[in-house]
């Protein structure tokens, strides 16, 4: 439906589903669905990391979500995020620094009108890259985790 209403509003839109196959009526010309990529195989390692370089959003209305790893992998390609907040997808995503996280209550026209913002305004959308993508080399990478784990060990084990 988002994407619906942002090709209504004139911005030229596809959606790329990946990971999950949607009911048979969620059908487009626009929309591309790839049911699952498996990280572990090279070659698919390799198309998910092209989806990625190939994007301009993660969009991701979850309702339920723990953490969500996606956020973090989106943040290493400079991708901002589209999400919900809920769980704890904030920990994750940040307003105005790597992508926006509407209310639970949000709708296809808020998130379509969220997007829409950012991307006409090409500076904007440029500066959310590049905080997104700064956000992951200060916070959001593996190395950084365990550096702070290991501070967090050490000072339990004093």
């Amino acid at each position: 439906e988002t994407m619906l209403e942002l090709n209504r509003r004139g911005i030229n839109t596809s959606l790329m589903v990946c990971g999950c196959i949607p009911p048979p009526e969620f059908r487009h010309p626009k929309l591309t669905i790839i049911p699952f990529l498996n990280k572990n195989i090279p070659e698919e390692r390799v198309r998910f990391n092209t989806l990625l370089l190939s994007a301009d959003f993660l969009f991701l209305p979850t309702r339920k979500e723990a953490y969500g790893i996606v956020f973090c992998e989106a943040c290493a390609f400079g991708l901002p995020s589209i999400t919900t907040d809920t769980g704890g997808v904030t920990q994750i995503v940040r307003d105005n620094l790597n992508g926006f996280a509407l209310p639970e209550s949000a709708g296809a026209s808020d998130y379509a009108t969220t997007i829409a913002e950012v991307w006409l305004d090409q500076e904007a959308y440029r500066r959310l890259v590049r905080s997104a993508r700064n956000d992951y080399d200060t916070r959001l990478n593996w190395d950084t985790w365990g550096t702070k784990a290991t501070e967090v060990i050490k000072a339990v084990m004093r």
